[in-house]
């Protein structure tokens, strides 16, 4: 039999009554007590059984009704009635109203049918958007990053919890905090970048924007879980749950600091472990990591949420413990709270700890902390959400105007000879799109379903609509081919073997695109990866996304340097989610303009940046090497680490971390430090006056790195400390100053304590990290 449910008001107010059916009192209803005594309360009335069920999860199960309904399906209806933590609520086809009524069903029943009626956590993803049917999908983190662009982060960020929070989301297991030191690895699109600083300022305005900027989640937020708590985006070769290896000073001074900023300065209230193990130890096992250090010494109050059965991978993949039950008390007792996606392991606790009743403790601290959550956010009182309000977040007009803004301020210039960028249309006769990825927009990992995104052919045929330009187009060639060979499904992972396309079955493609090159004044070129070529290798026997190299995939440079051959001026576009060799292009192509994966205003931002109307100023988030063979070559390597080059190589790297031009110039003057002496623990004011030196309004980034000449534990040869983007009219100056704190200048000692060393350090103001882009300054540390 189908149930149907509505959730009428007086059903609410009768529900949340503070007394039991038996007319006792249950101290835990009451909102007037504080929350600390309501956890104490209801922990000390629930079995064995209803605690581990508040550690587990599930997926919806539902079945459809009438008139487009969804209802529970019984089989999870029998879950419910037992209590259960969390739900995994993520890429359903229902949409905004949809997803409300479904998950108030859900409320209301497990309110109604389980002994305590504790409501459920539904838990979702958002990298770059909340990841549901009619959602915004802005660009992927990594283009995010190059907006350089905190305040708009926050924006972006702040949007996805409201979309999420509107439909009765309440956890992100977003963002992604690993640094991006290893282009082979398939998860490169999902960082932040490279720099230990820049990951941490745009975390802390995903986070902020999350969960609302306070040390609770405010209304219309959600809890920001970032991941992956770490180390993980510097596996071993680049390999997804390759372990981790570096040393503990390492592990500290960079793969923990932004988790570190993000507890103490954001206050998350989520967190998810690695897949990786470090100095042996995995993640989702290490007591260290998520009792000693997240909680203790940094004072974490929220919850641990595992990565996708990564808890029973403490037996099969790791081996550390002899079977699941074993894998299931080292993650209670090492601080895990929930057991993603289905409780595969923690669904053995109860017979677990009949045999090991010291783990009983355990399994107490866990369920507080997740049912102090459930009491931060207000579930217990106000466990539904209304139908019109997600309907009307998701019909606002407001979030189109945010996707594009955020596409035009992730947008990298990397190269535009002979300022053959904006184009005039008022003076082109016909123009060429060409490329794979002209007619396709992909959008990265963790993406909405479904979603309405312009491509990059639609988006200039649109732009030029009225206009005398004739459009030709041409694909040249694929990437992949096999199963994944068709344009993927948004969101759907592709199937079979990957396997690059044979140059002699596209020979006569590419040769047919260079022909339509030579009838256009300019061909427009479409590169890059499809979701087959950059992706997270979801399984252990998933091959897919991890590379050994870095060139294109296929036929993509065959077909670029068969349309610069014909003299044509060739744009390059790239639509991409790793840092590529792309050497020949660099040398070859005209112009290259950079999006990465840029959301679903893709089309319409590239073709705005194209002919003028929005004027680039993202800066790479990156470093992109000449060749796989040059990795590691993140700027901030210490002194040993750039003093050698390699035979036959030019050592410096492709493109510099923090690079991007603009159609505009600028000029920087009078730079200058508020003191050139300063006391440990005192802050100084960087200073520089920049000057807009063209004719059209434009952005720049003004850059602050800072090297500590002699350290007693060596030095980075350089770290970015401060960064500002700035927008300058045509003949702007603007005075741009930033605060470098103490924290500019913090080292950790021989015994890892957080100190300030005297002496000299260099300041140097910029806009990239490139030599010719900086100015150098001194300051003595007294």
């Amino acid at each position: 039999m189908k149930h149907f449910f509505k959730v009428p008001l007086l059903v609410i107010f009768l529900n949340f009554s503070v007394y039991n059916v038996s007319g006792q009192k249950n101290t835990y209803k009451d909102p007037k007590l504080p929350i600390e005594s309501r956890i104490e309360h209801l922990l000390s009335q629930m079995t064995m059984e209803e605690k581990v069920n508040q550690l587990v999860s599930s997926f919806p199960k539902y079945t459809k009704g009438p008139n487009n309904t969804y209802v529970i399906d019984p089989v999870m209806m029998d879950q419910l009635k037992k209590g259960m933590g969390s739900l995994q609520y993520v890429n359903l086809p229902l949409g905004a109203e949809g997803d409300v009524r479904f998950l108030n069903q859900i409320q209301k029943y497990i309110i109604e049918n389980s002994r305590l009626g504790i409501p459920i956590l539904a838990v979702t993803e958002a990298l770059h958007g909340f990841v549901g049917a009619q959602a915004t999908s802005f660009p992927q983190a990594i283009a995010l990053a190059g907006t350089w662009d905190t305040d708009l982060v926050n924006k972006v960020y702040t949007q996805a919890a409201l979309e999420a929070r509107s439909r009765g989301l309440h956890l992100a297991f977003s963002p992604l905090l690993d640094l991006a030191r290893d282009a082979r690895w398939g998860r490169m699109d999902e960082t932040y970048g490279e720099d230990v600083h820049l990951v941490s300022q745009i975390g802390l305005a995903a986070i902020n924007g999350l969960q609302g900027g306070g040390e609770t989640v405010g209304k219309n937020h959600i809890v920001a879980s970032p991941k992956h708590f770490a180390g993980y985006g510097q596996c071993e070769g680049g390999r997804n749950f390759a372990p981790t290896i570096m040393s503990d000073r390492q592990f500290r001074e960079e793969a923990l600091e932004p988790f570190r900023l993000a507890v103490t300065q954001s206050h998350i209230w989520g967190v998810m472990p690695s897949h990786s193990e470090v100095e042996g130890v995995p993640a989702h096992g290490n007591e260290r990591l998520l009792n000693s250090i997240l909680r203790k010494e940094w004072g974490f109050k929220g919850i641990v949420v595992s990565d996708y059965n990564d808890i029973e991978r403490l037996d099969h993949l790791h081996h550390v413990v002899p079977n699941r039950e074993e894998a299931a008390l080292l993650a209670l007792k090492s601080g895990v709270n929930l057991d993603q996606p289905v409780g595969s392991s923690y669904v053995l606790l109860p017979e677990a700890l009949k045999k090991k009743p010291e783990y009983v403790k355990d399994l107490d601290e866990r369920v507080r902390e997740v049912l102090r959550v459930k009491f931060m956010l207000g579930l217990f009182e106000n466990p539904y959400v209304v139908e019109k309000e997600a309907k009307k977040v998701a019909e606002d007009k407001n979030r189109e105007a945010l996707a594009l803004k955020a596409a035009e301020k992730a947008i990298i210039l990397l190269k535009n000879e002979k300022n053959l960028l904006p184009l005039d249309k008022s003076k082109l006769k016909k123009i060429a799109l060409i490329g794979p990825n002209i007619k396709t927009t992909v959008l990265g990992g963790y993406t909405p379903a479904k979603v309405p995104a312009v491509s990059i052919f639609d988006g200039v045929t649109d732009y030029l609509k009225g206009s005398k330009v004739e459009i030709m187009y041409a694909e040249g060639c694929g990437i992949t081919r096999g199963k994944t060979e068709a344009q993927f499904e948004i969101g759907k992972l592709p199937e079979g073997d990957i396997q690059t396309i044979p140059y002699e079955k596209e020979r006569a493609t590419i040769e047919a695109a260079a022909d339509i090159a030579k009838q256009c004044e300019v061909a427009i070129v479409c590169v890059g990866d499809n979701y087959a070529t950059t992706r997270e290798a979801a399984t252990l026997g998933d091959h897919r996304g991890d590379r050994a190299n870095l060139d294109l995939v296929g036929n993509q440079n065959a077909l670029v340097k068969a349309i610069v051959e014909t003299g044509t001026p060739v744009v390059v576009v790239m639509m991409h989610g790793r840092s590529l060799t792309i050497n020949y292009i660099k040398d070859k192509a005209d112009a290259i303009v950079d999006g990465w994966y840029l959301g679903q205003q893709t089309g319409n931002a590239i073709a705005r940046t194209l002919f003028g109307d929005n004027n680039p100023g993202g800066k790479l988030a990156v470093t992109v090497p000449r060749s796989v063979g040059q990795i590691p070559v993140y700027y901030s390597q210490k002194p040993t680490g750039t003093l050698k080059k390699y035979l036959f190589e030019d050592s410096s790297p492709l493109f510099n971390f923090g690079y991007g031009l603009s159609y505009a110039q600028f000029s920087l003057d009078a730079i200058k430090l508020s003191s050139t002496e300063l006391k440990a623990g005192e802050s100084v004011e960087v200073s520089v006056d920049i000057k807009n030196t063209s004719h059209v309004v434009g952005d720049e980034v003004v850059q602050v790195y800072v090297k500590d000449v002699v350290g007693t534990i060596t030095r980075p040869v350089m770290e970015l400390k401060a960064f500002k983007r700035v927008t300058l009219k045509a003949g702007e100056t603007q005075t741009v100053k930033l605060t470098l704190d103490k924290s500019a200048f913090e080292m950790l000692d021989i015994n890892f304590n957080r100190i300030i060393e005297p002496g000299e350090f260099k300041i140097f103001v910029g806009t990239s990290s490139r030599k010719e882009d900086l100015k150098e300054l001194t300051l003595n540390m007294k």
